[in-house]
This record gives C-alpha cells, structure tokens and sequence, in this order.
C-alpha cells in the first residue's frame, strides 16, 4: 500500500513537472512573438528556442523559430526547423 501511494505522489509530481514545463514554454512562446512584433529576430529566435526545449512537439514556435532564422540568414538551421514544424 505504500509503494502505491508513493507512485501515486510520484505521478503526480511528474503531471505537475510537465503542466509547469508547458506553461514555461508557452510564456516563452509569448515573449518570442513579441520579440519578432518589434523586429527582435535575435531575441525572437532565442524565445523560440528555449520554449521547444520545454516543448519539443510545439509546431507553430518550429515555424515560427524557422522564420526567424530564415530572416537571420541560417538557412540550413531555418530548413531544420521549418521540416520540424510538420
């Protein structure tokens, strides 16, 4: 009985690790719009970025983030991103 409540405490904290890792990369996301709103293609990227570490399936901040890089000029880095998006 125990080792059930445990698992159960541990599943949880994991639902509550993933629940604030997604919140994380959407404020990310967030500031990496606005971040491209005001033509911060650097910092955009980076927003980007540090969102699909938290979120890696997130494919509009891929399109987004190969955008960016197309802009930048990284265009084997933007390709990556843009075939991630799909």
């Amino acid at each position: 009985m125990r080792v059930r409540v445990s698992v159960s405490v541990s599943n949880q904290s994991q639902r509550v690790a993933r629940s604030s890792e997604a919140a994380a990369a959407s404020r990310l996301a967030v500031k990496g719009y606005r971040e491209q709103e005001r033509g911060r293609v650097a910092e955009a990227a980076k927003s980007y970025s540090h969102s699909l570490r938290l979120e890696p399936t997130n494919e509009a901040v891929w399109n987004n983030l190969g955008a960016m890089l197309q802009i930048m000029g990284a265009m084997p880095a933007a390709v990556n991103a843009f075939l991630a998006a799909r």
